[in-house]
């Protein structure tokens, strides 16, 4: 009843229950962990009012301590830890493996962590019988398989071999030798940041005019990293022109096409680089038309650029019914044997290797590959390394204090091969991708309309997968274990609302120092349009300038009032370190990360009526349900998030749900939109509809027909 619920509330909010309260980030450093450590450190978070701690095992470069990680000591920790936590009513959760990114460690084989696709071209003449080795494609840690070998009539630009133009390259920061390397792979030139002061350049110089349509830079750098850069042209090697100025480029490669060149002299413009040193490892230019960041567009690499070119001339693009699969006529060493039609040909081998990626930061013992994302049998293998262990162990406390697994940062990089990947494709796209796999290499075929599309159902696919195959079934992992799946489903090749839908606490991440919110309305919004009680995030994460103790309760509420705004009812606080010695402060610490919230603050004693005032927050934002007004669909080109746009009037807010969710859930009731957990909305908005499924379309459709009110983009 109304009355019941009342008293309920009251009584909640003057003694809130433990779920209600803030936990914290537990990091235990590079094996520096005591049993001491452990009791106090929990008897002082639940004195304070922190409720609940999820342990991360990870590496800061410290001097290790006496517990190895995953040994039988470390092990007999966290149970120490889970049973500690049982006396005092706490909660424990643990990342799943060790470090903060992603799912691995040294028990994964490489057959099933993450994988790549790989090819090697050759270009041969037609009219006889080709008999010859065909290379392999490069094989990281000696893993290689092979998938398919095909064969077209070659289009413009596949026999051009940049090096044998033999330009020569001069730079602005270097001398001409050093310069040079960006043209042999052998190493890397070091470009510094360029300024107003200081612009900075390679310039190539040709003794006969560079015919080109296509430039292809690598450099190196994590998936947060950044190039711009502009090309110039000139006649006389002094007055350059600019020619195109493309869109932010990412590592590992950026390939950009334009409107064809033919030039002596071709500049490269350093615009900006997001780190003071960019070390660019190959720069190349080549005729024919090709397919702009194809490493984006494949998940070969995170830049989510997905701007089309120049429309491709006839003479760079392949007709599809123009390939060969001549798989059959490769032996198992490589060798070919093929009576080729008359032409030149151009021969794809393709095959998958290991991305190479490892679980960090983490110490030595702890590190290992990165399992296969989009394999629910690798990711088991993940489980079963530490987690399965950690749940056996526990025993009656899984569920009971043990009450969580978490999937952190997202911060290992792009996956776009499995073993089982052309099964999945044609399972979930309905037609089967190998004679389409040019496209991933860069190329166009029939059209770039089409190329563009079948990269749009490689992506989703990519991104399906691993929804399917990693968030999902880790989910099912945990709740067969009793726990709940906490996940911060954002920066990997995702569909992030699709890959957070199966948490039971989505989670965001806001930084201190400003009055910023982070992404915690991503976190507050999953948890809306999926019926989830808890929306966290992690909670003053602190740059080394804003975490050198500098901060306070006074600063942290006004921040942390502006978070709640967005939905988030769950501080997860970053850093508590543990404390393994009984000296006095300031003890251990995260390095130089954090806010160092821990017993040994000099404020420790002082942070309970903040914390107090948290509690009761919390218990309140976590009754009753979100009231939006609107809800958004986001789009279903991947890599994708919500997205509240066009933006609602003053006092109205809106939800963001993918539309896998919107086609499973949504009906309509008396006019508005209904998910089945009880989430309404006035209106529709579907306004990230340039590219569209038919099954979303069909949908729209059938809730316009039963009463939905509809914006359409």
């Amino acid at each position: 009843s109304a009355v019941s619920f009342a008293a309920d509330l009251a009584a909640g909010f003057r003694e809130p229950p433990v779920s209600a309260w803030p936990q914290a980030w537990w990091h235990w450093m590079d094996g520096n962990i005591s049993r001491e450590g452990i009791k106090a450190d929990l008897e002082a978070m639940k004195a304070a009012g922190v409720g609940g701690a999820t342990i991360l095992d990870i590496s800061g470069g410290l001097p290790p301590g006496p517990v190895k990680t995953l040994s039988p000591e470390w092990f007999a920790m966290v149970q120490y830890a889970l049973e500690e936590a049982a006396r005092l009513g706490m909660e424990i959760s643990l990342h799943n493996c060790p470090g903060w990114s992603s799912s691995g460690g040294p028990w994964i084989p490489p057959e099933h962590a993450m994988k790549k696709l790989v090819w090697t071209e050759s270009v041969l003449a037609g009219g006889r019988r080709v008999s010859e080795k065909l290379p392999q494609p490069y094989a990281v840690m000696g893993f290689y398989r092979d998938i398919a070998v095909h064969a077209y009539p070659s289009i413009a630009g596949d026999d051009f071999r940049f090096e044998a133009s033999k330009p020569s390259v001069t730079a602005s920061f270097a001398p001409p030798e050093e310069a040079a390397k960006v043209l042999d792979w052998k190493d890397a030139v070091r470009v510094p940041r360029p300024t107003t002061e200081a612009p900075q350049y390679i310039t190539f110089a040709f003794a006969e005019p560079l015919t080109a349509s296509l430039l292809s830079i690598h450099f190196g750098g994590n998936q947060w990293h950044s190039l711009r850069v502009a090309l110039l042209v000139s006649d006389d090697g002094e007055t350059f022109r600019e020619h195109v100025r493309p869109g932010t480029l990412r590592p590992p490669q950026g390939q950009v096409t334009f409107p064809t060149l033919h030039s002596r002299f071709v500049r490269v413009q350093f615009l900006s680089t997001s780190e003071d040193i960019c070390r660019v490892s190959n720069i190349s230019f080549s005729p024919g038309f090709r397919i702009p960041n194809i490493a984006g567009k494949s998940f070969a690499s995170l830049d989510s650029n997905m701007e089309t070119g120049p429309a491709p001339d006839a003479a760079s693009i392949i007709a599809r019914e123009g390939i060969i699969d001549i798989s059959d006529k490769m032996a198992a060493d490589g060798t070919l044997d093929w009576e080729a039609p008359a032409g030149q040909w151009t021969i794809l081998r393709f095959g998958y290797t290991l991305t190479g990626r490892r679980n960090h930061p983490t110490t030595p013992e702890g590190r290992g590959l990165e399992c296969d994302k989009m394999s629910k049998t690798a990711v088991k293998v993940a489980w079963d390394g530490m987690m399965g262990k950690i749940v056996a162990s526990a025993g009656p406390l899984a569920g009971k204090s043990l009450i969580g697994a978490l999937i952190d940062s997202y911060e290992v990089g792009p996956q776009n091969w499995t073993d089982s990947f052309r099964d999945d494709f044609i399972r979930l796209r309905g037609y089967d991708p190998l004679p389409l796999l040019s496209i991933v290499t860069g190329r166009y075929v029939d059209s770039a309309e089409y190329s563009e599309r079948f990269l749009q159902d490689f992506r989703r696919t990519i991104s399906d997968l691993f929804a399917e195959c990693y968030a999902d079934y880790f989910a099912e992992l945990a709740h067969g274990s009793g726990m709940q799946f906490a996940s911060e489903p954002y920066g990997g090749p995702f569909d992030n609302l699709l890959q957070g839908r199966s948490a039971d606490v989505p989670m965001g991440e806001f930084w201190g120092g400003s009055n910023n919110t982070g992404n915690a309305n991503l976190a507050g919004n999953i948890a809306h349009v999926n019926g989830r009680v808890y929306a966290g995030a992690e909670s003053f994460t602190a740059t080394p300038r804003n975490g050198r103790w500098q901060s306070h309760p006074a600063l942290h509420k006004a921040q942390g009032d502006n978070v709640f705004s967005q939905g988030v009812n769950r501080y997860i606080f970053h850093s508590y370190a543990h404390q393994p010695w009984t000296v006095k402060t300031p003890g251990m610490t995260m390095g130089q990360w954090g806010f160092h919230f821990n017993r040994h603050n000099t404020l420790w004693n002082s942070y309970s009526a903040w914390l107090d005032y948290v509690k009761r927050a919390q218990f309140m934002l976590q009754q009753g349900r979100f009231v939006a007004d609107a809800l958004y669909v986001a789009r279903e080109n991947t890599p994708s998030s919500a997205t509240w746009s066009p933006g609602l009037p003053a006092g109205y807010r809106g939800d963001c749900c993918d539309a896998r969710s919107l086609i499973e859930q949504v009906t309509v009731r008396d006019g508005r939109v209904v998910f089945p957990h009880g989430m309404s909305y006035a209106m529709l908005i579907a306004s990230q509809t340039s590219e569209v499924s038919p099954a979303l379309l069909r949908k729209l459709l059938a809730l316009a027909q039963d009463g939905a009110v509809i914006l359409l983009g």
